[in-house]
C-alpha cells in the first residue's frame, strides 16, 4: 500500500479530503482547498492528484447546484409574498414555504451525503466514473 509524505495511505488521504468537504457543507471549502493544494504541491501519487481534484470538482459543483436551487426557490418565495393577502393565497404561501425549507433541507443532505461516499469509495481505492469529470482530469494528468 502507498503511503504519502505525512506517513498515512493514498487511500485515506483521498477519502479526508471527501469527508472535508462533507464536513465543509455549501459555503466553506476553504479546509478542501487547503488540501487539495497540499496535495499538488507536495504529493507525486498521480492517482492522489486526480482523486484530490475531482473532490474538489465534486465539491464545488455540488455547492454551486445547492446554492442555484436555493437561490431559485427564495426567488419564488419572494414572488409569492407579492400576492395579495386572501385566505387561499396565505394557504399556498404557507404550502410553498414549508415545501422550500424541505427542499433545501435534502438539498443540503445530498450536498453531505455524496461527498461521504465517494470518500468511502476512494478509501476501498475504488474510484467513481463521472464523466465530465474524468473527461478534464484525463486532459490535464498523465496515464499513469
Amino acid at each position: 500500500m502507498e503511503k504519502t509524505k505525512l506517513g498515512i495511505s493514498v487511500a485515506l488521504a483521498a477519502a479526508l479530503i471527501y469527508f472535508l468537504g462533507a464536513l465543509a457543507g455549501i459555503g466553506n471549502i476553504l479546509v478542501v482547498l487547503i488540501a487539495v493544494g497540499y496535495v499538488l504541491i507536495v504529493e507525486t501519487n498521480i492517482k492522489l492528484k486526480r482523486e484530490a481534484v475531482k473532490a474538489l470538482i465534486l465539491i464545488i459543483t455540488l455547492a454551486a447546484v445547492s446554492f442555484l436551487i436555493s437561490w431559485g426557490l427564495s426567488g419564488f418565495q419572494n414572488f409569492m409574498s407579492f400576492l395579495p393577502n386572501r385566505d387561499f393565497i396565505i394557504n399556498i404561501r404557507s404550502f410553498i414555504n414549508s415545501s422550500v425549507s424541505g427542499i433545501n433541507n435534502i438539498v443540503r443532505l445530498i450536498v453531505f451525503i455524496v461527498p461521504i461516499v465517494f470518500g468511502f469509495r476512494a478509501y476501498k481505492q475504488k474510484s467513481t466514473k463521472i464523466k465530465w469529470i474524468d473527461k478534464i482530469l484525463d486532459a490535464n494528468f498523465d496515464k499513469e
